[in-house]
């Protein structure tokens, strides 16, 4: 267990989570990330059991905690560890493709029309340790819109509808406020929380994955306090779509068929 306060006993944490990646590394290894809400400072706790009953004792635990502390228990995330190898293993029965109903499958896969591509970027503001760059990851309302402008700028021409296309600011939502663009052929949606948290949805029938990597790396360039957490790819279109277009073949090609 791991006990932390302050950011000066991250190490702590460090080492509890290592322990389960690299010394308790098989079931029922269990590690959990709680948070300690008081009234004057939070505190952080890591745990690390090797229970088959893990859950119901953190349960109790947390009920413990919540009584005696009369603080507010947050479980921040639960792993478990790595399935134990079984070199006697033997499955049961063993099962083909042909062993399968296809048609329902080939149908949907025949049913789709994709129309346009979509990457959804999640971004957050780089951690800082000093002060001094504290106030200089601040964003504003502005930094962003500039931000998607020049954006939009680099990654197509002046002449182009994309290039001149016009940003809708909707500003009076919550603490942060709401960006659309709209061109033929693409548009996308920035949304910041006001914070540190800035979400990005653009789609285009442009499906060069390069374009998607020049629009990330110039809007990171005017926002360097930023990075990218989380990104998504998918297709856009009708009839169910869940492929790309290249990936949509001809029936004689298809393994499973």
């Amino acid at each position: 267990m791991a006990i932390s306060d302050n950011d000066t006993k991250v190490w702590q944490t460090g080492l509890v989570k290592r322990f389960r990646k690299e010394i308790i590394i098989y079931k029922p290894a269990f590690e959990a990330e709680i948070l300690v809400e008081g009234a004057i400072t939070n505190i952080g706790v890591h745990i690390v059991l090797t229970n088959k009953r893990s859950i119901p004792l953190l349960r109790d635990l947390l009920t413990s905690i919540e009584k005696q502390a009369g603080a507010r228990v947050v479980v921040k995330e639960i792993l478990g560890g790595a399935p134990a190898f079984d070199s006697n293993f033997h499955p049961g029965q063993e099962f083909k493709p042909d062993d399968y109903d296809q048609i329902s499958s080939l149908e949907q896969m025949y049913s789709q029309h994709p129309l346009e591509y979509q990457t959804i970027f999640q971004l957050e503001v780089i951690e800082q340790t000093a002060k001094a760059q504290i106030d200089e990851t601040k964003l504003s309302k502005r930094d962003l819109r500039v931000a998607v402008e020049k954006t939009l700028l680099s990654v197509h021409s002046a002449d182009t509808s994309s290039g001149l296309a016009q940003i809708e600011e909707f500003p009076d939502i919550g603490d942060g406020c709401l960006l659309i663009a709209l061109w033929s052929g693409g548009r996308v949606v920035v949304v910041w929380d006001g914070r540190k948290h800035i979400d990005i949805n653009l789609s285009s029938q442009n499906g060069e994955k390069e374009y998607f990597d020049r629009f990330e790396m110039k809007f990171l360039g005017h926002l360097p306090s930023m990075k990218t957490i989380l990104r998504d790819e998918q297709p856009r279109g009708y009839g169910r779509v869940i492929n790309f277009p290249k990936d949509i073949t001809a029936t004689s090609e298809l393994l499973w068929t």
